[in-house]
């Protein structure tokens, strides 16, 4: 029977409404518990639509953050005489604008040798006897390999001796369409050059007497590539030269000349910035729309007042309109090349002040935005950096066969770590991290080591700290925080419904067996009245 079947029946009062408020009184925690859950739920999926803006924008910071992806040239060649492309170009960062005459003269190509001897079929047995020993001989570039083979040796076998072994060449079998005999193996050198000349023969060797079995002969030898650039003729061993104009890598392709002009593209590059200004802003809106605050309604945003998002803020505006230091050049500020902060806090790009800047001093407009360093002495090699370093200016000197490092002018020197290779700056100093390699120990002063640490890379570095978990940044501090105190409401909503459950189950039944008892109580008085009337019933007769 149903509980609230029996409710009110003997009581006449809505004793099911009764316990049904009760039970909604006693979930009333809950309810605020569920509050909280959600609450929590909707501040760990604005944390983690953080990130992912955070890892948006990182992505937009990466594709552009050095100086080979910032900085853009374009590379356009005119054939003036020749056939097919002649040349294509791939250039670098480093590439400086000019003008170059370019002739290929040559081109570099492979040895391709052939079997002075034809077959007719691939099982055709190529060595002449059992006793003896077999080898196929290739040389590649001056050095020999000789791979072993047995008799009865076929072409098949000879081709794959040759391909499973560890020599610079591919062997195959080809048909050179002749009517007798028309399969030949074909050796094929795997690099291009005179330096890596292939040849090739079957030997057998009896009683120390070498007798070649099979010769091959060159259907096409190994030759250099040769270009003139500028009435200067160049000798390579590749197609693909990059050491001869800096920055510029050519494809050579086939025979002819023609003129090559090497611009810096200035509208890519103003691209590069335009998308780092889009980025920025993107971030920092959706940032204001989670910690807004409406005066007028007192409405907030999810994560108004979270101290790690307004710290997160104001890093990411303080980096963006900061100095930049170490340049060495015109500009130290963005705002100073057209980037200047709004009213509203969004950033906007001045492109014609921008172009102004990239055609006065395009190196210090890039070093605001990337990392660059550099030694004024030539006996120094900048390499490298790390987080820690400071950027600016450091002297160097050896004293006592030992580099040393400090701030430019403050004559505070302290001896540099000899990592083997090179040596960086002491822990604990500006220059910690600091890398850098010495081709003279030789006590004397070297110079400056100049280190530019430019916008992008310090964001970088920001951001990576809050979305690397490895790092455990405040982001993934309170992610984690959030998560474990949702798991936790999650544990302590179980125990209450269970609590709740088991009111209910007692609540019901304690009116019921009010219902009962009073049932009962209805039935002793019937049953006393009925007495008292019989018994009145007596006393009249």
């Amino acid at each position: 029977m149903e509980f609230t079947s029996i409710f009110g029946i003997k009581s006449g009062f809505d004793s099911a409404s009764l316990v049904q408020k009760l039970i909604a009184l006693q979930a009333r925690p809950i309810d605020l518990k569920l509050a909280q859950l959600q609450a929590k739920e909707t501040k760990l999926e604005a944390f983690q639509s953080l990130r992912t803006e955070l890892q948006t924008f990182q992505s937009v910071l990466n594709g552009i953050g050095t100086a080979d992806r910032f900085t853009v040239n374009s590379a356009t060649f005119t054939k003036t005489s020749g056939t097919g492309n002649v040349l294509t170009v791939a250039t670098t960062s480093s590439a400086s604008p000019g003008t170059f005459d370019i002739t290929v003269n040559t081109l570099a190509q492979e040895t391709n040798l052939l079997s002075d001897t034809g077959y007719t079929a691939a099982t055709d047995v190529v060595t002449s006897a059992g006793a003896d020993n077999y080898f196929v001989e290739v040389v590649v570039g001056g050095a020999m390999t000789q791979v072993a083979i047995t008799h009865p040796a076929t072409v098949q076998d000879v081709v794959d001796a040759i391909n499973n072994s560890a020599v610079d060449v591919t062997a195959s079998i080809i048909n050179d369409g002749g009517a007798v005999d028309p399969l030949k193996i074909q050796i094929q050198g795997n690099q291009p050059g005179t330096a890596n000349a292939v040849t090739a023969r079957v030997v057998r060797v009896d009683t120390l007497v070498e007798t070649n079995e099979l010769t091959f002969t060159a259907a096409q030898t190994a030759t250099d590539a040769s270009v003139t650039v500028d009435g200067v003729t160049f000798t390579r061993s590749s197609n693909t030269i990059s050491d001869i104009i800096t920055g510029v890598t050519l494809n050579l392709e086939s025979l002819g000349s023609g003129k090559l002009i090497l611009a810096t593209d200035n509208t890519a590059i103003t691209g590069n910035i335009q998308d780092f200004v889009d980025a920025f802003n993107k971030l920092t809106s959706f940032i204001d729309e989670q910690t807004e605050f409406n005066p007028e309604t007192f409405a907030t945003g999810t994560l108004f007042g979270n101290t790690s998002v307004q710290n997160l803020e104001t890093t990411l505006r303080r980096i963006a309109t900061g100095q930049v230091t170490g340049t060495g050049g015109t500009y130290e500020f963005l705002s100073q090349i057209g980037i200047t902060t709004q009213d509203d806090g969004k950033l906007a790009l001045d492109e014609v002040k921008l172009d102004a800047a990239l055609a006065t001093d395009l190196t210090s407009v890039v070093s605001l935005f990337t990392s660059s360093g550099s030694a004024t002495d030539a006996n120094v090699t900048f390499v490298g950096f790390t987080d820690n370093t400071v950027a600016g200016t450091y002297d160097v000197q050896v004293v006592g066969g030992v580099p040393q490092l400090s701030p430019a002018g403050a004559g505070t020197f302290v001896d540099a770590v000899n990592n083997g290779a090179f040596f960086t700056g002491a822990v604990g100093t500006d220059a910690e991290g600091l890398s850098f390699s010495m081709a003279s120990l030789v006590d004397a002063s070297y110079g400056t080591i100049s280190l530019s640490v430019g916008v992008i890379p310090r964001l970088n570095q920001e951001i990576s700290v809050l979305v690397d978990s490895s790092q455990q940044g405040p982001l993934t501090a309170e992610l984690d925080s959030i998560t474990e105190s949702i798991d936790d409401l999650n544990e302590t909503l179980l125990r209450m419904d269970d609590r709740l459950a088991l009111f209910e189950k007692n609540i019901r039944q304690e009116f019921v067996n009010l219902e009962i008892i009073l049932g009962r109580l209805d039935a002793q008085r019937n049953a006393f009245q009925q007495a008292l009337q019989n018994l009145g019933s007596a006393f009249s007769q």
